[in-house]
């Protein structure tokens, strides 16, 4: 499973589910500090990681939970806590 020429998709929300499937580990992400790195065959990533206003843990990329909050009409603090620390 691969994107086209191997490249980063243009639509990619850093959820890492991409190398999750890839059932040659050609794909790898990794959490340092604030910044969630995707790193593909030909080209690498960088997305900002959420930072949990209770407890101050980094724990999912921005550009995923605003998708997930654009298509599920939630409101835009939905995600300001981590799962842990949600009420």
């Amino acid at each position: 499973m691969a994107t086209p020429y191997f490249e980063s998709s243009s639509v990619c929300i850093g959820c890492g589910s991409c190398a999750y499937v890839c059932p040659v580990d050609a794909i790898k992400f990794e959490d340092v500090g604030d910044t969630r790195h995707i790193h593909w065959p030909n080209n690498d990533m960088e997305f900002k990681l959420k930072k949990c206003q209770k407890c101050g843990r980094y724990w999912a990329p921005q550009a995923q939970l605003d998708y997930i909050i654009k298509k599920a009409g939630l409101a835009p603090d939905a995600f300001d806590n981590c799962p842990d620390c949600r009420d």
